[in-house]
């Protein structure tokens, strides 16, 4: 998962990069790379760095929309504003014990779409959580109660993407579609736009290594691309 980004780091909303793991759209396949991590976050961030000076040079500040502002402020300070409600410790670890139940290894269309019910109704408690300590520093409560709605956007896209890939690559266990399917040699692209979420699809890109035709697996044999 990940932001697509093209080798400048920029994603396809002007002005905004992405590095690092975040970055990870369309570059680690089926599998994601143990300890490359920091490496990724050093060598993107000077990318971003270098680049992200020359692409502002000659354009002049966006304007502030002061209502946007006012509404998500608002938004982030009402659990400290209520003093009833649900609490963020009462929610939370059900809800990531769900996320570990019905969708780590061995995935399938009942469990996926229990998981997005679920993820429904916890969105139906967002305006209802509050929080107890009303300092506004080093507020741990709060920030975990700002991260959930995080949280569930997150995990709507993994369960919503995890149905629509009906096979099993990489870490993409799917128990009632075990095997991997060369139709399946694709990217999922994902995003909120209008208020709702959109899926589709684009084919891998293979720039340095192509797989034999027919081939899914990624144990099998494949050969370089030839020019």
């Amino acid at each position: 998962g990940g932001c697509s980004t093209n080798t400048k780091c920029e994603t396809d909303i002007p002005g905004l990069y992405a590095i690092g793991e975040v970055a990870s759209g369309g570059k680690d396949g089926s599998d994601r790379m143990m300890s490359n991590a920091l490496p990724y976050c050093m060598s993107m961030g000077i990318i971003v760095g270098r680049e992200a000076v020359e692409s502002i040079k000659d354009q002049d500040l966006p304007g502030l929309d002061e209502a946007e502002v006012k509404r998500l402020k608002d938004n982030a300070v009402a659990p400290l504003n209520r003093d009833n409600g649900t609490k963020i410790y009462q929610i939370r670890h059900p809800y990531q014990e769900m996320m570990m139940m019905q969708t780590c290894y061995g995935r399938t269309e009942d469990g996926l779409n229990f998981a997005l019910k679920e993820i429904e109704n916890y969105k139906k408690l967002l305006s209802n959580i509050y929080v107890l300590n009303k300092s506004a520093k080093f507020n741990i409560e709060w920030i975990q109660t700002l991260e959930f709605n995080n949280l569930l956007q997150v995990g709507e896209c993994l369960v919503r993407n995890s149905l629509m890939r009906t096979e099993s690559r990489g870490l993409h266990d799917r128990w009632d579609y075990p095997d991997t399917d060369v139709e399946w040699l694709k990217n999922i692209h994902i995003r909120m736009a209008d208020n709702e979420i959109k899926q589709w699809t684009t084919p891998v890109e293979f720039t340095y290594w192509k797989p034999k035709d027919g081939v899914g697996l990624p144990h099998e044999r494949s050969e370089p691309v030839k020019d």
